[in-house]
């Protein structure tokens, strides 16, 4: 199979009371029908962290496994973060991490923040025998075949996508759009006319890949990017022209959350910027975000920009799609998962506040820096 990746991501509060030997753990989760929770737990001075997998376990001949490769992301509010990844074959409804993923000295002092802390998981499933193989692509082509129905109910700037499709490990989708007075492809009125069939029409997109770039999958600390997650576990409660708002969270010292707003019939996304207006200076923040939306069964749709903040506010698609669709295709068990993949490409007028601390003890040069002998230890295991 193909990697089937996945994020998660929870903040763990009241760190302070987290004893000697004793555990918190996270929601439990479900990607790609398999469900997961993170587990944090305190032991010999150390932060410990656990990927769990809660698929309940066969008996007789039918087994599971599910060959997993994660990288385990502690993350602070200024956008510095620590990072270690594991590979680990998941069998039995256990956990695989590491107990001793950070000091928990260096955790109170370089991650928390209003006592707690972001633990991110980024997973992929290399292999598995419990969920169906994809067919492999030759020649480095494939093509995109989909049918788009109640095309006569499609009003100004609405748009509907097909599954998104796997080639050459990457998700590939297409989209159908209209638009007044601005059409790319055809006009309307003459598809309608010409094509529609029992108020559907059947696209399809040949696709030969020319070349493939990889960026390096680990990020430079130079690099300000962020995740944010949250699973919605109540979509039946949005009424029509209701908001659902996430809790907010911080990153790079700027405060975000997520939108879901259900207007007119259609599922609206947003990423918002919450920082406040200052009376002594004016700042902005250029970014380049990726909206995401993931099903509990791992079918997933995401749309990208880039936006400029420069006050409170937010940016994102308000006829993303048809709530009906949204309820057909993506909730589970009345539960969504939304996600927002942001780049700060420029920040003006926001000043770095991350504090610089001297490090204590026994000091080591590196460069121009100096660290102290836990923290040169930390980073020269971190490969």
């Amino acid at each position: 199979m193909s990697c089937k990746p996945f994020l998660l991501i929870h903040t763990f509060k009241d760190i302070s009371k987290l004893g000697e030997g004793e555990s918190y753990f996270s929601d439990k989760e479900e990607r790609y029908n398999i469900p997961w929770r993170l587990q944090i737990f305190r032991k010999g001075g150390f932060l410990g962290l656990n990927l769990k997998c809660e698929k309940k376990e066969c008996f007789g001949e039918r087994k599971w496994s599910f060959q997993t490769k994660f990288t385990m992301k502690l993350v602070a509010v200024s956008g510095k973060f620590f990072q270690r990844a594991v590979q680990h074959e998941f069998q039995q409804p256990k956990g695989h991490g590491m107990d001793k993923f950070i000091s928990w000295e260096n955790m109170l002092r370089d991650y928390v923040n209003n006592d707690s802390i972001i633990i991110e998981i980024h997973a992929d499933m290399v292999s598995s025998t419990d969920l169906p193989n994809s067919q492999p692509d030759s020649n480095n082509s494939f093509v995109l075949k989909h049918t788009f129905k109640k095309i006569s109910r499609f009003i100004e700037g609405e748009r509907d996508c097909s599954d998104a499709e796997e080639h050459f490990t990457k998700d590939i989708f297409g989209a159908c759009q209209t638009r007044r007075e601005r059409y790319n492809f055809i006009r309307w009125n003459d598809m309608e006319k010409d094509y529609v069939t029992n108020d559907s029409i059947d696209v399809e997109i040949r696709v030969k890949i020319i070349n493939i770039t990889d960026a390096p999958c680990n990020i430079a600390n130079t690099e300000k990017t962020f995740v944010l997650s949250h699973t919605v576990k109540n979509m039946s409660s949005i009424k029509e022209g209701g908001n659902y708002f996430t809790n907010i969270q911080t990153r790079f010292n700027i405060p975000w959350k997520l939108q879901i707003r259900k207007q007119k019939g259609f599922f609206g996304l947003y990423l918002l910027c919450e920082k406040q207006l200052c009376e002594s200076r004016k700042w902005s923040i250029e970014t380049e975000s990726q909206l995401k939306i993931v099903s509990p069964n791992g079918r997933s749709l995401l749309f990208g920009g880039t936006d400029m903040f420069e006050k409170p506010f937010g940016y994102g698609w308000t006829k993303l799609m048809r709530w009906d669709n949204l309820e057909e295709k993506y909730i589970v068990d009345d539960a969504l998962v939304i996600e927002a993949h942001v780049k700060i490409l420029n920040m003006i007028g926001i000043e770095d506040e991350t504090p610089v601390e001297k490090p204590t003890g026994i000091v080591i040069p590196v460069g121009d820096q100096e660290y102290s002998m836990e923290k040169w230890l930390e980073m020269a295991f971190d490969h």
